[in-house]
């Protein structure tokens, strides 16, 4: 894994780069015009690039936002993002990248739109995928965008009831870490491997998903200690929690980066897969430290056209650079003063949006990465980070701030600041205060020249790398196994109960520990991690414990959904209606931790939600999400909680939260 993420390739090419912003594989990026192998696009000025795009008569725009610079390109593609800015919804994401600050109004609209009748944050796809992830910290941008007090007020009210809400359901159970899918893992066959169900995909642990739950805990905190709330120190300890849960669980030391998610149920894996959207996020929200900031941009893998959404990646498909990515991974490399990550962030960003419409993400490196524009309850801080292929003066004009409208202009490059002036008065802070006054304001800042890096000629990787395939297993018995598709050049890393415990030599494997035992085998090719097949679990029959739904009293045959009366008979109905709170009794042979799943079937639209209680005592909340419309014969398994049972009777029982299942049988295995 270390090879693929660092071992970049350097395209020098024979031509001289000395004019070029970016040159990789067949694009070379100059600062008025864009050659992509046999289409050369050139600015013309600010409103017309050929090949792509000309500006409606008079040059208008949705917003009134002007950029002019030395170079014509990065004009003309600022005014094209923001010549249909009222023509796309704006996601989460795109309110806390560049949202607050071009239209802090639209994007309060925004947020309000995605708040359910219940005060909560709207749910699509909950809780399997997390599909409003950002909606906290956009809320926090646009809050410091406007001063609005009760803004801060009602976002606050959405951020708690959402937390309160969605935290029992999501909890991992590892130090605040949360399960759920982020919303650009779709679809899921590009992202999760072959066998996972929507149960498996929901029990991943994800990078995206944690940084973002990280994001809104400590927004939460921002926004009580606002209000001088006494809740500020328990949102603080909860985020510091999970920054460090993250760091702990994710953060691979020999690859200078973050895995992509934690998969398995009983005993989560890492995948040595990189989430590219996630990465530079960690730099961003401050979880990843100032030192493993730096390595992560240093080591990053890119490809000719862009940074992999994924690397390695299941498929080309989850491998394909996207504009969004590229605006984060520019603004992660202004954080961490890396000129040329930023460079091959902007570059590629400049050919995507070429022939797009919908999108806005140069608009947003340009405000967060290149200007360093970042507000705050008091006001907007200024730390530019230019290039030195930039040169030349930068003006940004008519950004609206609070009651002001300001004319930013950046003159030279570097990322240090020799004077920084509003309105011809001298400043020591790079700082535009909250109650600046209303009307015009000029703000110059001069910048130092200064080298910022020791920068390299561009690195690309030639091509994508994809993860080798999953070793297909055979499983003789419970403890002897084989592995049927088995590579002479491969590695596997056998994993028990979550630590990798041996490499196989060959492709046979035996289990020899007699306990419970669950086992991953993971496959390795140059140095290219895979994922593991399903979890193999040995266990004796002393460790299993079984439980048919005819067993179960009260029963409730589902002969409305089920027609034959004998298939019916192994089913229990739990609905809003019948069985509301189901309780079990099982005998434990010993004391311990035991994990328990429920087979299910659920023929409806929607995932069901039921808790669970172990001697009376709160255990987990278990979903059981639906497969195939009307199905109410297949029987699955429900996701898996944990809960210590005492040697002899257990009580537990099942209560509704929401949807119909019909309950088959219950499994336990003693850990």
């Amino acid at each position: 894994m270390c090879q693929l993420w660092c071992g970049c390739s350097r395209d020098t090419g024979s031509k001289d780069n000395s004019n070029a912003l970016y040159r990789a594989g067949d694009i070379e990026v100059f600062a008025d015009s864009i050659i992509i192998g046999d289409i050369t696009y050139t600015a013309l000025g600010p409103a017309e690039i050929t090949h792509c795009w000309k500006a409606p008569s008079g040059g208008s725009t949705d917003l009134d936002i002007t950029f002019a610079s030395s170079s014509h390109m990065a004009d003309a593609l600022f005014s094209k993002a923001l010549s249909r800015y009222y023509h796309f919804p704006l996601s989460t994401a795109d309110i806390y990248i560049h949202g607050a600050l071009l239209d802090p109004q639209r994007a309060m609209e925004s947020l309000r739109s995605m708040v359910a009748d219940d005060g909560t944050i709207h749910r699509h796809g909950f809780p399997i995928t997390a599909d409003k992830e950002a909606w906290a910290a956009a809320a926090w941008e646009v809050y410091c965008a406007t001063g609005s007090t009760p803004w801060l007020k009602e976002a606050y009210r959405v951020i708690n009831r959402t937390i309160q809400r969605d935290t029992p359901v999501l909890d991992a159970g590892r130090n605040g870490l949360i399960h759920g899918t982020p919303s650009y893992m779709d679809p899921p066959k590009d992202y999760f491997p072959s066998w996972m169900s929507p149960v498996d995909r929901f029990q991943t642990i994800c990078l995206g998903t944690n940084l973002w739950h990280y994001a809104t805990l400590s927004t939460a905190c921002k926004m009580a200690e606002k209000q001088n709330l006494y809740s500020e120190k328990e949102w603080e300890s909860s985020a510091e929690k999970v920054r460090n849960a993250i760091n702990d669980n994710f953060w691979i030391p020999s690859a200078s980066m973050f895995g992509q998610y934690m998969y398995g149920d009983m005993y989560p894996i890492l995948s040595m897969s990189a989430d590219n959207r996630a990465n530079p996020l960690s730099v961003i929200l401050g979880v990843a430290s100032p030192e493993m900031g730096r390595r992560l941009m240093k080591s990053r893998p890119t490809l000719p056209d862009g940074m992999p959404a994924v690397y390695p990646a299941i498929n080309d498909a989850s491998a394909k650079p996207a504009p969004d990515l590229q605006a984060m991974q520019g603004i992660a490399a202004a954080y961490t003063k890396n000129e040329n990550a930023m460079l091959e962030a902007m570059g590629p960003l400049w050919c995507m949006t070429i022939d797009r419409d919908d999108c806005c993400a140069w608009p947003g490196l340009l405000l967060r990465g290149l200007f360093g524009l970042r507000l705050h309850p008091d006001g907007l801080s200024v730390t530019p980070f230019i290039p030195d292929r930039m040169p030349g003066d930068k003006r940004l004009s008519n950004l609206r701030f609070r009651d002001a409208v300001l004319d930013i202009c950046i003159h030279g490059s570097g990322d240090k600041i020799v004077s920084f002036t509003v309105d011809s008065i001298r400043q020591e802070r790079a700082f535009i205060d909250a109650d600046i006054s209303a009307g015009h304001h000029s703000i110059d800042i001069v910048m130092s020249g200064n080298s910022i890096s020791d920068r390299p000629d561009n690195t690309v990787i030639t091509k994508a790398a994809l993860t080798p395939p999953e070793p297909k297993m055979f499983w003789e018995n419970e403890r002897e196994g084989k592995i049927l598709n088995y590579d002479r050049d491969a590695i596997y890393d056998v994993y028990q109960n979550g630590i990798m415990t041996e490499c196989l030599t060959g492709p046979e494997y035996t289990v020899t520990d007699t306990g419970t035992t669950v086992i991953n085998i993971v496959p390795t090719v140059d140095g290219s991690g895979g994922f593991s097949p399903r979890p193999h679990i040995s266990a004796t029959p002393a460790a299993r414990i079984h439980i048919p739904a005819t067993a179960i009293t009260p029963r409730r045959a589902p002969r409305h959904l089920i027609r034959n009366k004998e298939t019916a008979t192994r089913y229990i109905e739990l609905a809003a209606r019948h069985n509301t709170r189901i309780t079990f009794y099982v005998q434990a042979p010993s004391e311990g931790e035991y994990f328990i799943s429920i087979g299910y079937s659920n023929g409806t639209t929607e995932t069901a939600i039921r808790t669970l209680e172990v001697n009376g005592q709160y255990a987990g909340t278990m979903i059981f999400p639906p497969e195939t419309h009307n199905d109410w014969i297949s029987v699955r398994q429900s996701s898996t909680a944990t809960a210590w049972l005492r040697a002899g009777t257990n009580k537990l029982s099942l209560t509704y939260a929401g949807t119909t299942i019909l309950l088959n049988e219950i499994n336990l295995l003693k850990k």
